[in-house]
């Protein structure tokens, strides 16, 4: 007497592609809330006077996956010109990440790096968040597989 599958190769593959199409979704969405969480520290923590508004609205970040940017912050804020700034920055810096998934988060205004290098904080507090909630990230990943795996 054989033994007979009650499936087929086509029903594992299918299986499959749908575990990977959760896993990438997984993945995005909790990159997006990541950078929305980083935007929001960083716009409630700095530590510099905008006088205009530009190097707060020029705060914000674009999630790529696989080359593809996924998602895009709409810069907000009462800088017109920090806005445009940041938005025109991001698009700049996004075009090298063509492999994996990546969460990019800038300050956009040309002095955001002499703010920072003069002791007053515009990202590196957010960093500093980032990396603490990466591994919190990850571990929520984790979990959605292995409830997807059953």
């Amino acid at each position: 007497m054989a033994i007979k599958a009650g499936f087929t190769r086509q029903d594992i593959a299918n299986r499959l592609n749908q575990f990977h199409a959760n896993l990438q979704e997984a993945i995005v969405v909790n990159l997006i809330a990541l950078g929305e969480k980083c935007v929001n520290w960083a716009k409630d923590h700095h530590t510099y006077i905008d006088r205009t508004g530009n190097l707060t609205s020029s705060i914000g970040y674009i999630v790529i996956a696989k080359g593809r940017i996924v998602h895009r912050y709409m810069f907000e804020g009462n800088g017109e010109e920090g806005k445009k700034t940041g938005e025109a920055y991001i698009r700049k810096i996004s075009g090298g990440h063509t492999n994996g998934y990546a969460l990019i988060v800038v300050a956009g205004m040309q002095y955001a790096t002499h703010v920072q290098k003069n002791g007053r904080d515009v990202l590196e507090s957010a960093e500093i968040f980032a990396e603490k909630e990466l591994p919190k990230l990850i571990k929520r990943i984790e979990k959605a597989l292995k409830k997807m795996a059953k």
